[in-house]
């Protein structure tokens, strides 16, 4: 009974020497949070992108459900208030709520452009989206004056 102890005893020893295949154990234990690092900064860079508006991004984009546009008008600039792209839940707003009046000559107007942008790759506890279900709200806006005829 003693050698058969000694015997387990012995190859319990053995393989706490053996480190045949150590590399692919740390590796595949690696390997799930360094694509998650990498996809998020692929994601995170292209938004950024999108936002500062580097690239002609419509390729990027699914302008279907995800883009609103708003366009309004006022003889005076400081009546015209900027909407805030989301409703009282933090959703994008609804389709068509934002409006179109281009006014006439000589009016201000101010066009508005809305982007949801959803993440693919996302991290608990980690969010870099500014609307409720974690998206990133993009706006642009640009302010003229219609020519005076």
């Amino acid at each position: 009974m003693r050698k058969i102890v000694q015997r387990i005893a012995a190859q319990i020893n053995g393989l706490k020497r053996d480190d045949k295949g150590i590399a692919a154990v740390e590796f595949a234990l690696v390997l799930p949070i360094l694509v998650i690092m990498l996809l998020g900064t692929v994601e995170l860079g292209q938004a950024l992108t999108i936002d500062r508006r580097i690239i002609q991004a419509a390729s990027f984009m699914n302008c279907g459900s995800s883009i609103r546009v708003g366009v309004q008008s006022n003889v005076d600039l400081s009546q015209i208030n900027a909407p805030s792209g989301t409703d009282a839940n933090g959703n994008l707003i609804a389709d068509g709520s934002l409006g179109f009046n281009s006014g006439v000559g000589s009016d201000y107007v101010l066009v508005t452009v809305f982007y949801k942008w959803d993440f693919i790759a996302t991290l608990p506890f980690v969010s870099f989206g500014n609307m409720s279900d974690g998206s990133l709200l993009i706006r642009s806006q640009a302010a003229f004056r219609n020519e005076p005829f």
